[in-house]
C-alpha cells in the first residue's frame, strides 16, 4: 500500500517538474529504488527483532541498491553539467562508485561461498 502511494506522488512530482522524459523517468526510478532500499531495511530488522539470525546478505544488496541509485542520480546531473572542472568531478565520483559496486558485489560473492561452505561442514 506504500509502495503504491509513493509511486503516485513520485510520477505527480515528475509530471510536474520541467525536466525532460529521460531525467523524469530516472526521478521516479531513483524514488522506487529508494522505497526498495526501506523496505529491504526494514524487513532485514524486523527479522532480526523475531529471533532470526542476521543475515548480512540483505544488507549488502541494500548497499549495491543504493550506490546504483546515486550513479543513476550523478548520470542526471552529468547531463546538465556546467564546467568541465564539475564533469571532471562528476567522472571521479561515477568511478568510484563503480569501485564501490564492484567491491560490495565481491562481498556479497564472498558471502555466500561462505554460507556454502558452512552448510557443507
Amino acid at each position: 500500500m506504500v509502495v503504491v502511494l509513493v509511486l503516485a506522488v513520485t510520477v505527480v512530482a515528475a509530471v510536474r517538474s520541467g525536466l525532460a522524459l529521460p531525467a523524469r523517468l530516472i526521478l521516479v526510478v531513483e524514488e522506487l529504488l529508494l522505497v526498495l532500499i526501506i523496505m529491504e531495511v526494514f524487513a532485514t530488522v524486523l527479522a532480526s527483532l523475531r529471533g532470526a539470525r542476521f543475515m548480512l546478505e540483505p544488507f549488502l544488496l541494500d548497499g549495491v541498491i543504493a550506490v546504483v541509485r546515486h550513479i543513476l542520480s550523478i548520470v542526471i546531473r552529468l547531463a546538465v553539467v556546467e564546467s568541465p572542472g564539475e564533469a571532471w568531478t562528476r567522472l571521479v565520483e561515477l568511478g568510484v562508485d563503480a569501485f564501490v559496486v564492484l567491491a560490495l558485489i565481491g562481498a556479497l560473492a564472498l558471502n555466500r561461498w561462505s554460507l556454502r561452505r558452512t552448510a557443507e561442514d
